[in-house]
């Protein structure tokens, strides 16, 4: 089926947007350094949400793996793209529920001072990842549908022609047990001296 071509490439184009987006700018921070001294800090996606690039890995491995199994490990490996998409949405937004919190690592890192007073705002960025990574879970989905769809099929076709290849093989096993039998018992009618015609 041309779906089982194309939508391993659509996820694994999703999954790669996804992780792109986790090296954006997702969060403007400001915290305070030793000095006293207000410091403004970047912070990107993959230091607020190591989980959703982490996880958007998971998903471009699952749809390469998806590619090129097949039947029922296919559609297992689906799944797992399935979860992982979810989870890497999940995880980006949020951030967006508590920026401070995801700002928080890297805003210690860059003022030396640990759990200080941290404000922070979110970008789009964030957003558009957990839309990046709710399509590729989507789009998971729809292959493990097209997958159990096509296992059914590849089960049942072949099984018909196999089936009636084994009926006329038997058919022809029995008349030739019969046609044995039948020669049989004319030898023996003969040696009784009867005429079996």
């Amino acid at each position: 089926m041309r779906s089982l071509k194309l939508l391993p490439l659509l996820g694994i184009a999703l999954g790669a947007g996804t992780l792109g987006l986790t090296r954006t700018v997702w969060l403007h921070a400001t915290a305070m350094d030793l000095t006293g001294t207000a410091v403004a800090q970047n912070v990107v996606g993959s230091s607020a949400a190591p989980a959703a690039a982490a996880l958007a890995v998971v998903v471009i491995a699952a749809f390469l793996a998806s590619a090129l199994a097949r039947g029922t490990a296919r559609t297992v490996i689906a799944g797992i793209a399935v979860l992982a998409g979810v989870s890497a949405a999940v995880a980006s937004l949020l951030v967006l529920l508590d920026p401070e919190a995801a700002a928080a690592g890297a805003v210690s890192e860059a003022t030396g001072v640990l759990g200080g007073e941290v404000v922070a705002r979110t970008t789009t960025m964030p957003i558009l990842a957990a839309l990046a990574a709710f399509a590729a879970a989507a789009v998971a989905s729809a292959l493990t549908v097209t997958s159990r769809r096509a296992a059914r099929a590849d089960g049942q076709d072949p099984s018909a022609p196999t089936a009636s290849r084994y009926s006329r093989s038997a058919d022809r096993s029995a008349t030739g047990a019969k046609t044995a039998r039948s020669d049989a018992s004319d030898w023996d009618a003969l040696s009784r001296g009867d005429d079996p015609t």
